[in-house]
């Protein structure tokens, strides 16, 4: 079980309210801590202006669990069926929010996931085995293959 870290959590909550491009110092609580842990960083050419670190590890388990209260169930150890936990979480936040919800930051944070998740799986041979499965399989075809690849790479 994941131990909750209230200024992470709070910072999650809020990205299933709005998700922004760049985020004001005032809008978010003990950004000087999130900044610290790198969970936030300065925004490029943007001065008092932070962005989430997708890629933050703490920002992804407190995602994790977030996901895990507002989906009902957890990930799989299955690499597809993980995967698929992450596109039902895009799903869930597309479906609660405005059409004018950030979709490009959306795609960060879902890839993100996704890798976060497939790191969590921690055998690098499955995730590799899974991808020339993919790649092999021409059902699926490229688009499978290429959003595999987005993910990770």
């Amino acid at each position: 079980m994941i131990k909750i870290n209230e200024p992470i959590f709070k910072l999650v909550a809020s990205i299933f309210l709005a998700l922004k491009d760049k985020y004001e110092c005032a809008e978010i609580a003990d950004y000087d801590l999130l900044l610290e842990q790198k969970i936030l960083r300065t925004a490029n050419g943007s001065s008092g202006f932070l962005e989430i670190n997708f890629d933050s590890i703490l920002f992804n388990e407190q995602l994790l669990a977030v996901s895990e209260k507002k989906l009902d169930c957890k990930p799989s150890t299955v690499i597809r069926d993980a995967l698929h936990f992450a596109d039902d979480l895009k799903e869930y936040l597309l479906n609660i929010n405005s059409p004018d919800y950030k979709q490009n930051n959306l795609d960060k944070l879902i890839n993100a996931f996704k890798v976060f998740l497939l790191q969590k799986l921690n055998d690098p041979e499955v995730v590799y085995e899974h991808f020339i499965k993919i790649l092999k399989d021409k059902k699926k075809g490229q688009k499978a293959a290429f959003g595999f690849y987005i993910a990770l790479f």
